[in-house]
């Protein structure tokens, strides 16, 4: 197995660093229901109990990372209209670290990924199609063009670390979900995501998405994004917005299994048209309306320490069409390490989630926009991390 030290060497830390731009509010919230660990029937309700425990607000324009870090016991921000690479700790409500990348264009990078402690990686989603490799001093040690293989017959696939999970870098090879670009008629098949090897620079699409993206037409872009999640046995686990199953990748074997991974709460998904067509810009609008109205699935990850993973399930807006609707309701499915239903909590009301959840070892983290106040920056839910 290929080491990041094989790539890099480490760097030292940086010095503490505190900053006020960290605005803190204090809620205790308890959402409580029993939980039936044995119950496999989607048509009943079973909500895990959980505990907000505490939620902050973070200031200005940014994106984060998907990863705990637990070394620092950190959320990592990128903040890319500064440059600005920060590491929130949520018990000491600081930033303890910062870091300013050496790239030229850091407004075009729109994903971060925290791959180990000498180690993160940054995407930009201009032309350049390129994932940058920095150290803890923010130097760049690794250039890697994804430029789009067009000698495979599938529309391009961008990769978005926003939509992936933890334990992605397994056998040499770093495992990055992301979405597909366009509606094409003819198309049968999209790949799931983009395999990178990061010491030679090697990289392929993996893993063709579920048969029922080529059946009908779910709406554009909304509906071809992935979301993935790695275990610790091989295993790279995808989310789809359109599929109640999940599908596991087996990165040394290459095989694949397929499981039910459904929301209690959702009967089934209609696509938006039975018959598949080329992509027209007249039905935006319809596209638009029907992902708000609809329900779906995106976020999963999986919590190492429970040895559990939790995947997000979006459901349709009632109020869409009035003022500040743009948003749907949400809860965290929990299935246990065979993908068995366990329980599923509903997350508070009125509120834009990121399609994010972040795992520590005592809390789940889940940011959240609030449209209905328009805050300037995103909060997040700090959830008690107890599975009973």
């Amino acid at each position: 197995m290929i080491s990041l030290k094989d790539i890099f060497p480490l760097h030292s830390p940086f010095k503490d660093l505190s900053i006020i731009e960290v605005v803190i509010s204090i809620f205790i919230l308890t959402t409580c229901s029993c939980i039936d660990s044995t119950n496999k029937n989607f048509g009943k309700k079973s909500l895990q109990e959980v505990i907000e425990v505490d939620s902050f607000e973070t200031i200005g324009n940014h994106y984060v990372g998907s990863q705990w870090i637990e070394s620092t016991n950190s959320l990592l921000f990128w903040y890319p209209n500064r440059n600005e690479i920060k590491l929130f700790d949520i018990q000491t409500k600081k930033i303890n670290k910062i870091i300013t990348p050496s790239i030229l264009n850091p407004t075009s990078v729109r994903t971060i990924y925290y791959l180990a402690p000498d180690s993160l990686l940054l995407y930009s989603h201009d032309s350049s199609f390129t994932l940058y490799l920095i150290d803890q001093a923010g130097l760049v040690r690794n250039e890697y063009k994804l430029i789009p293989r067009f000698d495979r017959p599938v529309p391009r696939i961008e990769c978005s670390f926003y939509e992936s999970g933890n334990n992605l870098f397994q056998n040499g090879k770093l495992f990055v979900s992301g979405y597909s670009v366009g509606e094409h008629k003819d198309v049968k098949t999209k790949f799931s995501g983009i395999w990178i090897n990061l010491k030679t620079k090697d990289y392929d699409y993996f893993l063709s998405m579920p048969k029922l993206y080529f059946k009908h037409y779910w709406g554009g872009i909304y509906y071809w994004h992935t979301f993935a999640t790695g275990n610790l046995n091989n295993q790279i686990i995808f989310s789809y917005p359109a599929s109640h199953e999940i599908i596991s990748y087996n990165t040394k074997t290459s095989s694949v299994s397929i499981h039910e991974g459904g929301s209690s709460f959702i009967k089934k998904i209609t696509p938006l048209l039975r018959k598949r067509l080329n992509y027209i810009k007249e039905i935006k609008e319809d596209a638009i309306k029907y992902y708000f109205t609809t329900p779906s699935y995106s976020f999963i990850t999986f919590d190492k320490y429970q040895n559990v993973y939790y995947r997000m399930a979006l459901f349709p807006n009632k109020n869409y069409g009035s003022r500040n609707s743009l948003y749907k309701p949400s809860s965290i499915i929990i299935l246990d390490s065979a993908f068995n239903f366990l329980g599923e909590t509903m997350l508070p009301a009125n509120k834009e989630y990121r399609q994010n959840i972040i795992v520590s070892k005592q809390y789940i983290i889940v940011p959240y926009f609030n449209p209905l106040t328009k805050q300037n920056g995103i909060s997040y839910f700090v959830l008690k991390n107890i599975i009973n």
